[in-house]
C-alpha cells in the first residue's frame, strides 16, 4: 500500500505459461511485453482477420503507425515456419450457414465449419428471397449527402459526416418487418460507419416506440458481440447532380461517367468507408446469428473493394440481391 514512501521494488513474477487473449487487438509491444513473465510457454489467442489494434496517436510517423497497427499474430503467420504452431478454431457456433458462407471462403480459406443450434424463430419469408438463405442485399441507388458529424465538448460541430436518406428509409422498413414478425428490438442491431447516418437512423427509429432497444453503432461497437439480426447501411453512393452512374451490362457492375467528372473518378479509386479494411467488412458480416440485411449502392461499393465485389456477385448468383422491399417486405430480385 502506498504510504508516501518508496516501497520495495520486487522482481517480476514468473509463470510457467502466459496466455494472451484478444492478441490481435493489441499492438505488438503490448503483446510482446507480456512474454517477459513466461518461463516456458506463451499461448497467443486472437483473430488477425478481424479488427486489429487501434492507434489513436496520429502524430507518429506513418511507417511506425503502420507497424503498430499490424497485429502480432499476422506478422508471425507470415513466416512459414510458424504455421506448425498455429491452431485454427474452425467450428463456428454463431451464424446461420448462409451467413457464414462468404466469410469462410473469402477470409478463412473455406475452413469454417458449422455447429449451430437454431431454436425456433419466425421463418420471415417476407424478407429472405430464398428459403435457405438468410442474407439479403438491397441495391439502393439513392445519393449520399453531407450531414452533421462529431461535435466538440462545447457543442460546436468540428467534423462533416455523410448520410444516405434513402438507405435510412430502407433500414427503418427492414426493422419494421422484423418487429412486426415478432422479433425483439434487443435482437436487432444496425451497423453504419458514419455519424450522420447513425443520427439519421436513430431519428427515424425514435418514431417507433417499440424500436427503443435497437442498437445503432459502428463496426467497433459490435466487435466481440452478436445479434440475431444485423442490418448494415454502407452509405457511400453518388452525389446528386454531380455523378452519373450507368450500367454497362446486365450485371450492373460497371461504373462509367463523363471524363470531366474528377469527383467520381476519385470515389472509384479510393477505399470507401467500411470497405477501407477487409477486417472491418469481415467483422460486419459476422455479427449476425440468424439474419443479415445489407443496404448499399452495389456499383459504387464494388468499385471500391474487390472483397465487396466478390460478396455481392456471390449473393446475386444465389438470388439474394434485390432492388427494393415493397410494402409487405417481399423482395424484388435483381439479376446477377
Amino acid at each position: 500500500m502506498w504510504n508516501g514512501k518508496m516501497s520495495h521494488v520486487q522482481h517480476p513474477i514468473k509463470f510457467t505459461s502466459v496466455i494472451v487473449d484478444e492478441a490481435a487487438q493489441a499492438s505488438e509491444p503490448d503483446v510482446v511485453l507480456s512474454f517477459m513473465s513466461a518461463g516456458y510457454r506463451v499461448v497467443v489467442v486472437g483473430d488477425h482477420k478481424q479488427l486489429g489494434p487501434v492507434i489513436p496517436e496520429r502524430n507518429l510517423c506513418t511507417s511506425y503507425v503502420s507497424a503498430l497497427e499490424t497485429p502480432f499474430l499476422e506478422r508471425m503467420l507470415q513466416k512459414p515456419q510458424r504455421h506448425s504452431a498455429n491452431t485454427l478454431l474452425n467450428v463456428q457456433y454463431r451464424m446461420h450457414p448462409s451467413i457464414r458462407r462468404f466469410p469462410s471462403i473469402q477470409f478463412y480459406d473455406s475452413k469454417l465449419r458449422d455447429s449451430v443450434s437454431m431454436p425456433h424463430r419466425p421463418e420471415l419469408c417476407c424478407l429472405w428471397p430464398q428459403r435457405d438463405e438468410h442474407v439479403l442485399f438491397v441495391d439502393c441507388q439513392t445519393p449520399q449527402t453531407f450531414g452533421a458529424g462529431d461535435k466538440s465538448p462545447d457543442g460546436v460541430e468540428n467534423k462533416v459526416s455523410l448520410k444516405n436518406v434513402g438507405e435510412a428509409k430502407l433500414v427503418l422498413e427492414a426493422c419494421t418487418q422484423l418487429l412486426e414478425a415478432g422479433c425483439s428490438p434487443k435482437d436487432i442491431a444496425i451497423i453504419t460507419p458514419y455519424t450522420a447516418q447513425q443520427q439519421e437512423i436513430r431519428t427515424r427509429l425514435a418514431k417507433r416506440p417499440d424500436s427503443r432497444n435497437i442498437l445503432v453503432g459502428t463496426v467497433h461497437a459490435l466487435q466481440g458481440s452478436e445479434r440475431e439480426y444485423i442490418i448494415i447501411s454502407f452509405v457511400r453512393s453518388f452525389v446528386q447532380d454531380e455523378y452519373d452512374i450507368h450500367s454497362a451490362d446486365s450485371s450492373g457492375m460497371i461504373l462509367s461517367t463523363d471524363k470531366q467528372s474528377k469527383a467520381l473518378r476519385d470515389i472509384c479509386s479510393c477505399k470507401l468507408g467500411i470497405l477501407s479494411n477487409n477486417r472491418l467488412l469481415n467483422v460486419s458480416l459476422t455479427r449476425a446469428r440468424y439474419g443479415l440485411v445489407c443496404i448499399g449502392n452495389r456499383s459504387v461499393l464494388s468499385n471500391g473493394s474487390r472483397d465487396f465485389f466478390d460478396y455481392t456477385q456471390g449473393l446475386a448468383e444465389r438470388g439474394c440481391v434485390v432492388d427494393r422491399l415493397n410494402a409487405k417486405g417481399t423482395a424484388k430480385r435483381r439479376g446477377g
